[in-house]
């Protein structure tokens, strides 16, 4: 600021400092100098205060400012007088590295970022053998499991680690993990396949280890117990929500029915062996375990004629039966046979020898059904009987002479 007068003229310079060595130049052709002072000129007005123009050092004109000119750029400078082409414009996008529509090209965030988010559940445990599905929580373009799977879910059976990658139509990405453990199945054993006897029972027993039971029959304790054949089987629940499963085939046996037939020929008496159910047998021809046979059937030659009781005890693993019967022996028409008469062997296997068959005329042989199976005339040169063809098993020899017959018992092994 400096006092002037009114309508007055003058002329002056700028200095850049405070000497006039720095003072500017002004070129003579300049419409704002005196051309032949090289000074600026000025006519004072007649107000009181009076603002010069603005104007660049050594020039009558404004210096240049350089900047963005455009208003309509965000970074406009209205003091710029040259544009100096760093005008920035607002580009609308996702300004979010991370999203997946990141626009490297966007400085105002428009709010569209948005990732990918994929969840295949958390780590777990199943049981042996069992399948589970796994399945992302929302719907995506693709998808790619690592055991190649490319639906939305997967089925697995087997312990490991699992894991999806996802994409939407813009090719973006996201994954996630799991881990599958086993938990084993529960052993059960309710044991081998049993036999029962009629009348008796038999308790099944899953063990206490289990949270819960269901027995094939829909009960649901621990034990069970049966008294009749059939299959049997329990499905047992462990604390993890784990089954295991066990069967057994339960046979019913019955007790032992004795009976028997028989039949006289003189004093030699073949018992026929009726009994039913039964495994094992004991005669005992005088009921005094004198003379026992455990023979399924049963021949006995008695020394005298008289009247006799006869047992039969029929056995098997669930007990057993008697039956006793009196015969009577009559006769003893047999019994007066020659001493030196030999039958063997005994067991046989094809023939069997008779050292003298000039006393008797033929024979007849009888299985254990009392049903003649063979019979043929016997001359004196015939040294033994061909039985090869028989079945093996138990059979009565009778012998028939002109006067006496003799009974034996043969057993072909």
């Amino acid at each position: 600021s400096i006092l002037l007068n009114q309508n007055t003229y003058y002329e002056y310079k700028f200095i850049n400092g405070n000497t006039w060595s720095s003072a500017e130049t002004l070129l003579f052709w300049q419409n704002c100098i005196n051309s032949s002072t090289s000074n600026r000129m000025l006519i004072t007005d007649t107000f009181s205060t009076q603002q010069l123009l603005t104007v660049c050092f050594s020039s009558c004109a404004i210096c240049p400012i350089y900047g963005c000119t455009d208003s309509l750029a965000i970074n406009f400078d209205s003091s710029a007088t040259v544009s100096d082409s760093s005008c920035i414009y607002n580009y609308f996008g996702c300004t979010d590295s991370l999203a997946c529509n990141y626009n490297i090209f966007a400085n105002v965030d428009d709010g569209s970022c948005y990732n990918l988010n994929v969840f295949i559940g958390n780590d777990t445990t199943i049981c042996s053998s069992s399948n589970l599905l796994i399945q992302t929580n929302s719907i995506f373009d693709s998808y790619l499991w690592n055991n190649f799977d490319t639906n939305r879910f997967t089925i697995i059976n087997s312990p490991g680690t699992y894991f999806v990658s996802v994409f939407d139509s813009n090719g973006c990405e996201a994954s996630d993990t799991i881990n599958i453990f086993n938990h084993l199945i529960p052993l059960v054993d309710i044991g081998n396949d049993p036999t029962i006897c009629d009348g008796d029972s038999l308790v099944l027993d899953a063990g206490n280890n289990w949270d819960s039971y269901l027995w094939s029959d829909s009960s649901i304790n621990q034990t069970l117990t049966i008294v009749t054949s059939g299959q049997y089987s329990v499905i047992v629940t462990d604390s993890n929500g784990c089954t295991g499963f066990d069967y057994i085939n339960v046979t019913l046996k019955y007790k032992p029915i004795s009976d028997f037939t028989y039949s006289i020929t003189g004093n030699n008496v073949l018992f026929i062996n009726n009994s039913t159910n039964a495994l094992n047998y004991i005669w005992d021809f005088y009921s005094n375990g004198s003379q026992i046979d455990s023979s399924l059937d049963a021949a006995h030659t008695y020394p005298n004629v008289g009247t006799f009781v006869v047992t039969l005890k029929a056995l098997n693993e669930c007990g057993f039966d008697t039956t006793s019967k009196t015969i009577n022996i009559l006769s003893t028409f047999e019994e007066n046979i020659i001493d030196n008469l030999k039958i063997y062997p005994n067991p046989f296997s094809q023939n069997v020898k008779i050292n003298n068959f000039s006393i008797f005329k033929e024979f007849e042989l009888y299985n254990t059904q009392s049903k003649l199976v063979l019979k043929q005339d016997l001359n004196k040169d015939l040294t033994d009987l061909n039985l090869s063809v028989l079945p093996k098993g138990t059979y009565l020899l009778k012998l028939i002479g002109l006067q006496k017959n003799y009974t034996i018992k043969l057993i072909k092994k």
